[in-house]
């Protein structure tokens, strides 16, 4: 059998149970709300020198935007859209961000019980940019400190603060700040901010995952990244291991926190395995925990995976306790799903390319299996794309040395049909098959110079390691 490995398909995933917020904001508009309180910074040309000209230190965009530039590369993920961010490297600035605030309205917590912060925040502090820190006050004068951000690395980090010191508050406030350290710097986002109640016994599932999550992405000895589309030849080389994350919401110590997880084909239950418990989760704290099945897939088709947590004693708000997801494991055939293997399962989001310049792009796949011939990749083209636009296919290894590639072919009118009106792919074939391939393995797509506009349908979340 000869495998085809697609490129640049689409994403997934499951819902997060969210907690259950009596002021929240996600920045899914175009500006920061008006109720918000921004940073005025002047801005620099090119050379430093002062504009005498003042922005909004704050904006709010999506990770295209963020990363316009390339020195900002903060994370897209699916169905969050927007986020605030102070961005020394994109938009209206380059400027003097010591110091810039982002400070919410008033919130009342009058009534309210153990109350806490929910967020997720990214930050790489590349090219000498400082630290994040988030602050409360009851005032408007007197700020606390009660989180300090370092470099979250390639991901966003969820932030958990306890609140309960401002508990019966009517004049609560949040407020983020970042400073450049006056340097050229990139930036701090800031998503999903939430504050609620929390409940005395609330054990939350908020993330689970159709692989093992605690292997590093780029170790060659098993599987970092998760696949949604994944031939069946791949399936076999390993058990099929699984990841959950927890959160303690409540107030009390749990105990005996574990996670069990299941697989289903066609309507069987065919695996099932709890994860090792975790002896104590303390409020605020989190933890992955990992369930070997025992099973692998071996036939494709549709396989449904549940996750539920649990700990001893009661549970308040047992609803946060489940989450399910699948995976579409593929074989040859337009039935089976011709061999596909990818991250990415549902519609377009954006896309990538440049007008008529050479470049290329592409996925990083880790092959287990048995090693089998890859014969080309798959590529959706954008609106935007020229006909006649010159275009190969190509495989390298995981050190970039050149394994495959293809002849030079140019984009045709059947091609942009298919792309724009079908819910099919165009095929670039190898000029060779190449086998038998084992490890990590990228899947490349070029557009050579002068040749016309080209521009790759992409989507979902790009994890560290995968494109």
């Amino acid at each position: 059998m000869i495998p085809i490995i697609a490129a640049f398909l689409p994403f997934i995933s499951s819902a997060q149970n969210d907690p259950p917020c009596f002021f929240s904001e996600n920045f899914d508009g175009t500006s920061v709300p008006g109720t918000w309180l921004n940073t005025s910074v002047q801005q620099f040309d090119n050379t430093g020198t002062p504009l005498g000209t003042y922005v909004d230190a704050w904006t709010v965009n999506g990770a295209d935007t963020a990363n316009a530039n390339g020195n900002f590369p903060v994370p897209f993920r699916t169905g969050h859209g927007n986020f605030a961010m102070a961005n020394d490297d994109a938009g209206a600035c380059d400027c003097d961000m010591l110091d810039v605030k982002l400070t919410s309205p008033v919130i009342a917590l009058t009534g309210k019980l153990n109350c806490a912060l929910e967020c997720n925040v990214f930050l790489d502090q590349n090219f000498l940019g400082g630290e994040a820190h988030i602050q409360a006050s009851a005032d408007g004068t007197n700020w606390t400190d009660v989180r300090t951000i370092t470099s979250t690395g390639h991901t966003w980090q969820p932030v958990f603060i306890d609140l309960a010191a401002f508990d019966g508050s009517d004049t609560l406030q949040l407020r983020f700040i970042w400073t450049d350290n006056g340097q050229w710097a990139a930036g701090f986002s800031v998503d999903d901010v939430c504050v609620y109640e929390r409940l005395a016994n609330d054990l939350a599932l908020v993330d689970a995952q159709m692989a093992d999550v605690t292997v590093d992405a780029f170790d060659g000895s098993q599987r970092g990244e998760v696949y949604r589309l994944i031939p069946v030849q791949e399936c076999g080389a390993s058990d099929q291991i699984v990841s959950a994350t927890v959160l303690n919401r409540g107030t009390t110590m749990l105990t005996d926190v574990s996670v069990t997880a299941d697989a289903v084909v066609a309507g069987s239950q065919v695996a099932i395995n709890t994860s090792n418990a975790i002896a104590s989760l303390a409020p605020g704290e989190r933890a992955t925990l990992t369930v070997d099945l025992g099973w692998a897939p071996d036939v494709p088709g549709e396989v449904i995976f549940h996750w539920s947590a649990q700990s001893i004693g009661t549970e308040d708000e047992p609803a946060n306790q489940a989450w399910s997801d699948s995976l579409l494991v593929t074989d040859q055939g337009f039935d089976n799903g011709n061999h596909q293997m990818a991250i990415d399962r549902s519609g377009d989001d954006g896309s990538i390319g440049l007008p008529g310049d050479k470049f290329s792009l592409g996925n990083r796949y880790e092959l287990e299996g048995s090693g089998e011939m890859v014969t080309g990749i798959l590529v959706r083209y954008d609106d935007a794309t020229a006909e006649g636009s010159q275009v190969r296919a190509r495989l390298m290894d995981g050190f970039f040395n050149e394994l495959a590639t293809g002849d030079v072919v140019e984009v045709s009118n059947d091609d942009l049909f298919t792309s724009s009106w079908t819910t099919d792919m165009v095929y670039l074939p190898f000029t060779v098959p190449y086998g038998p391939v084992t490890g990590d393995v990228f899947a490349m797509f070029e557009s050579t110079p002068d040749s016309g506009a080209v521009r790759i349908a992409c989507s979902g979340a790009s994890p560290y390691g995968a494109s």
